[in-house]
C-alpha cells in the first residue's frame, strides 16, 4: 500500500513538469469542519433514537460524513492534516420494515416475502493529504490530492436473504451474514482493537470554459483501498430451522452463528462522493448554478445562487431529492454554512453544517 502511495505521489510531482504552473507566492493556514447527515426514511432523530417513532417513509439510504481538516496553502501546493468518519448504510424498504417492526415492538408483515438486504460501509481514520494545482491550459485547473489514511474503527460487509411470515406465531426464511468490523452491532460480540492503512485519491477540476460560463468537478475517494490486517469477521448463516420468535415477539436466531467468526485481512474500498455544477455568470455580482451530487447510490440535483458584495459572499441553494435548502455565508478570511429541510432539527432528515477559518501569512 505504501509503495502505491508513493507511486501516486511520484506521478503528481512529475505531472507538474507537463503543465504550465502560475507562483503565487502565497502562504496561508485554514482550519475546516464539515458534517452531512442524511436520512431518506424518518428524522435523522428518529434513526439515532433506534427507530423508536412513527412509522418510516420510503427510502433506502442513511449516512453521515464528518471531517475536520487543517490545511496548509503553499503556492499550487497544499498539505492536510484531518480526521474522519463516515458512515454509508444502504438497505433494502423491507429491512427497515423488519428492523422498525423490532424495535416498536410492532407486527411483522403477515404473508409477504420481506427482502433483506443491508450493506454497512463505515470508518474512523485520521491522515494527511499532499494536493497540487495544475494549470495545463488557460482558466483550467485540475488539483489531484492523495490522502494516507491511519483507520481505527470499520464496519464493511452486508446481510442478505428473506423473511417470510404466515402467520403472527411462525417465521420462514434465510439469511446470510459477512462483514468485518471492530463492534459486532448484530451478534455482540467483545469489541476489539483494530488498526488500517490505506488511501484515498481525490481530484477537482475548475474549468472557464466561456466568458460567463464556468464548471467545476469535485471527486473524493474516486480511487481508494484501506487495508486491516486480522481484523474480526463474521460469516454466518440462519435458516427456517433456526429462525423464531423470541418471547417479547423480538426475531431470534438461536442457532444464528452457523459459520465462523475469527479474524482476517479486509480491503475495503469507500464510496466515492462526486458533485459536478454548471455555473452561470448573469451579472457580475451574481450567478446561478445547476449540480448533481452522488454519494453512494444517494443521487441529487441541486439548483443554486451565489451573491457578492464588497468582500462578502452569500450562497444559497435547493435540493430536489432531499427537499432541502442550504445557505452559506463567506468573508474573505472565514465562512459558515447550513443545509436543511427543516426548521424544526429533530424532524429534519438533512442536516449539514461547514466552517472554515484562513489565515494568510
Amino acid at each position: 500500500m505504501l509503495k502505491q502511495t508513493c507511486v501516486i505521489i511520484g506521478w503528481l510531482f512529475g505531472l507538474q513538469q507537463l503543465c504550465h504552473a502560475e507562483p503565487h507566492n502565497q502562504f496561508a493556514l485554514q482550519l475546516s469542519a464539515t458534517n452531512f447527515t442524511y436520512s431518506e426514511a424518518m428524522p435523522i432523530k428518529q434513526f439515532m433514537d433506534e427507530l423508536q417513532g412513527p412509522p418510516p417513509d420510503a427510502g433506502d439510504i442513511a449516512f453521515t460524513f464528518n471531517r475536520a481538516a487543517l490545511d496548509i496553502h503553499w503556492n499550487q501546493f497544499k498539505v492536510s492534516v484531518f480526521q474522519r468518519l463516515d458512515y454509508l448504510l444502504e438497505y433494502s424498504e423491507d429491512t427497515l420494515a423488519v428492523a422498525y417492526a423490532d424495535e416498536n415492538d410492532t407486527p411483522y408483515p403477515i404473508g409477504t416475502r420481506l427482502t433483506i438486504d443491508l450493506q454497512a460501509n463505515h470508518i474512523e481514520a485520521k491522515g494527511f493529504g499532499i494536493g497540487y494545482t495544475f494549470t495545463p491550459i488557460k482558466n483550467l485547473k485540475i488539483i489531484p490530492t492523495v490522502n494516507y489514511l491511519q483507520a481505527e474503527a470499520l464496519t464493511d460487509g452486508d446481510l442478505t436473504g428473506y423473511l417470510f411470515t404466515p402467520d403472527g406465531d411462525q417465521i420462514d426464511g434465510s439469511l446470510t451474514l459477512d462483514y468485518a468490523y471492530k463492534e459486532d452491532l448484530l451478534l455482540d460480540r467483545e469489541q476489539e482493537t483494530v488498526s488500517g492503512q490505506g488511501y484515498a485519491v481525490d481530484i477537482a477540476l475548475y474549468w472557464q470554459w466561456r466568458e460567463n460560463s464556468s464548471i467545476d468537478l469535485k471527486m473524493n475517494d474516486v480511487i481508494s483501498r484501506i487495508t486491516w490486517k486480522d481484523v474480526t469477521y463474521t460469516q454466518a448463516n440462519a435458516a427456517t430451522d433456526n429462525l423464531s420468535f423470541d418471547a417479547q415477539g423480538h426475531l431470534s436466531a438461536a442457532s444464528f452463528l452457523f459459520g465462523r467468526a475469527w479474524y482476517r485481512t479486509q480491503h475495503q474500498h469507500l464510496p466515492k462522493k462526486i458533485l459536478a455544477q454548471a455555473h452561470y455568470q448573469l451579472s457580475e455580482h451574481q450567478r446561478v448554478s445547476l449540480g448533481h451530487q452522488t454519494l453512494g447510490s444517494y443521487q441529487d440535483v441541486r439548483l443554486g445562487w451565489r451573491g457578492q458584495w464588497q468582500q462578502w459572499t452569500l450562497t444559497a441553494g435547493y435540493r430536489w431529492q432531499a427537499q432541502a435548502f442550504d445557505a452559506q455565508i463567506q468573508h474573505r478570511f472565514a465562512s459558515l454554512g447550513i443545509t436543511s429541510d427543516s426548521t424544526d432539527w429533530q424532524q429534519a432528515k438533512m442536516l449539514g453544517i461547514n466552517f472554515s477559518v484562513s489565515v494568510p501569512l
